[in-house]
């Protein structure tokens, strides 16, 4: 029997021969990849094609853009051509609206500037410039309409009459002009035929109010270094065409300040108020409180068949006598005492007339009475003149009195003060002063010295000279 060898033992593991190329195999693959022209070309292809993909996109949307900002800019164009603001101006306000030209302007800054600007054949604006404001590019694409700001009005002159037609239009200001135009202002505004001389021009600003329109019209006017005068105006309840005979209010506030009726005396403060009716103004009140004393007032302009007439009343509180004259209190600017010194109560009535407003108030005059008390009248003692007859060259001294009145006069030929009569123990003094608006005095005074037993005859003093260099004389 054969014997048989035994199976060879197993193992664990094969041999096989498989080519999987290693990282090194495949990096070098990549490389001769890379340098095969074919390959090349088509990478170069596939990144001009993205680049001018980007490109084209952004040129055709800037293409877009700008297209449509030429069709927007047209638009506008169009709608701010002359005939186009007077239709609408037309339309919101309700009177007829001429422009002699418009445009857009560029320098020195982009605005809208609008010339000859014709309010119902009453009012000519000579030009307003409206701001541009360049805040909202989406605005102008999609709703054809450019961002505004404030409105410059070039230097005006307005007479009484046109001065209430434009309140009278502020009502429907707000629907004629865009919601984006804030304020309307003037740098230099005159109201011609309203009040004399020769004050400078106002500057006036309209400012937008909460409910959209246009309801005050403020005024302010630099006077001197420090002082000014605030006049607000407010826009009657009705605008002109609907038959409205309203008043227009009006306030006025002053600091620091003269009146154009009284340039010469410059006041701590002033308030007034009143109203502004189509042949009339009223002035319900007007309260100044200054060193000098306190001083009240009211009155009426009123046209007539024959002009403007100004009819009024004015009380005070106590006055320092001195410094109404022009002096401070004790002394004039040399050092001299004031002709006159003490406290004063004035009251009477105030009356004007004229072709204008202006003219009324340049005619105005106060007829009233005075009331002195513990008063000095410095540069002649009237108790020696009483008692020295012909001795009153160059007595000097002062005359106090406890009381006294005398009928006031103050007009265009100044100050005079008649029946003056005054005072001090068993002094009486009687006579007439005029202060000319040159400052110079004329006048005389005759002084009785009065006991229980005689009458002394009475001396007669002649007033001349200035307010800051008095002379008396028999």
């Amino acid at each position: 029997m054969t014997r048989r060898e035994p199976d060879p033992p197993s193992t664990d593991f094969a041999i096989t021969s498989v080519n999987i190329p290693d990282r090194l195999d495949m990096l070098e693959l990549q490389g001769r990849a890379h340098q095969d022209p074919p390959a090349r070309i088509r990478r170069r292809v596939r990144r001009l094609a993205r680049v001018w993909m980007v490109r084209g996109l952004a040129l055709a949307t800037v293409g877009v853009i700008g297209w449509e900002g030429v069709q927007a800019f047209a638009a506008v164009r169009a709608g701010l051509s002359p005939e186009a603001i007077s239709m609408r101006l037309s339309r919101a306000l309700e009177v007829p609206v001429h422009i002699a030209d418009a445009g857009l302007r560029w320098s020195p800054t982009p605005h809208l500037e609008v010339d000859g600007l014709d309010l119902g054949d009453q009012v000519t604006i000579p030009a307003i410039s409206l701001q541009v404001q360049v805040r909202n590019i989406g605005r102008l694409l999609i709703e054809r309409r450019l961002d505004w700001g404030a409105g410059e009005i070039a230097p005006l002159t307005l007479h009484p009459r046109q001065a209430r037609f434009l309140l009278g239009l502020l009502l429907r200001a707000g629907a004629a002009l865009p919601d984006d135009v804030g304020a309307l202002r003037c740098a230099a505004l005159t109201l011609a035929d309203t009040v004399p001389g020769d004050a400078g021009p106002w500057a006036m600003v309209v400012d937008r109010q909460a409910g959209g329109g246009f309801g005050e019209v403020q005024l302010t006017q630099e006077v001197g270094s420090a002082g000014s005068l605030q006049l607000t105006f407010s826009a009657p309840t009705r605008a002109p065409g609907d038959g409205a005979t309203e008043a227009i209010a009006f306030r006025l506030e002053g600091a620091a300040a003269s009146l154009p009726i009284s340039p010469r005396y410059v006041f701590d403060r002033v308030r007034a108020s009143g109203t502004v009716e189509r042949d009339r103004i009223v002035l319900d009140s007007l309260e100044i409180t200054d060193r000098r004393g306190g001083l009240r007032a009211h009155g009426v302009v009123q046209r007539g068949a024959d002009g403007w007439r100004l009819r009024g009343a004015v009380d005070s509180g106590q006055i320092d006598v001195a410094a109404a004259l022009g002096a401070p209190a004790g002394s004039n600017a040399d050092g001299v005492p004031a002709l006159l010194t003490g406290t004063a109560l004035v009251s009477g009535r105030l009356a004007g007339h004229g072709d204008t407003v202006a003219g009324a108030f340049s005619d105005l005059s106060f007829a009233g009475r005075v009331a002195m008390r513990d008063g000095t009248l410095n540069g002649v003692d009237l108790g020696y003149a009483a008692t020295h007859p012909g001795g009153i060259e160059g007595s000097g001294g002062s005359t106090p009195f406890h009381s006294g009145t005398a009928s006031l006069d103050i007009g265009s030929g100044g100050i005079v003060l008649r029946d003056v009569r005054l005072r001090a123990g068993a002094l009486a003094v009687v006579g007439e002063v005029t202060v000319a608006p040159n400052r110079g005095l004329s006048g005389r005074l005759f002084a009785d010295l009065i006991d229980a037993m005689r009458a002394q005859a009475p001396a007669r003093i002649i007033i001349r000279g200035t307010l800051a260099q008095p002379t008396f004389g028999g």
